[in-house]
């Protein structure tokens, strides 16, 4: 949480979510077929905090999402 914080005192634009909510997001955007304006907005940002990520089990679909948003996490 600090560093989301410090990103934004210095100007950064910051983003929190739990995975659960990201996944949630993610979901409905998917569902709502305007995955690709979410996945946009979400990208505008600086910084993406993502937490409790293991604690919310993830189906392939939402593992395929969040690893759209850094492919690192594949």
């Amino acid at each position: 949480m600090a560093l989301g914080v410090a990103a934004v005192e210095a100007g950064h634009r910051v983003r929190y979510f739990t995975a659960a909510e990201l996944v949630e997001t993610l979901y409905r955007a998917l569902a709502d077929n305007s995955v690709g304006k979410v996945l946009d907005a979400l990208l505008r940002n600086d910084l993406i905090i993502c937490d409790e990520l293991g604690f919310a089990p993830l189906d392939d679909t939402g593992t395929q999402h969040r690893c759209s948003l850094n492919p690192s996490l594949a």
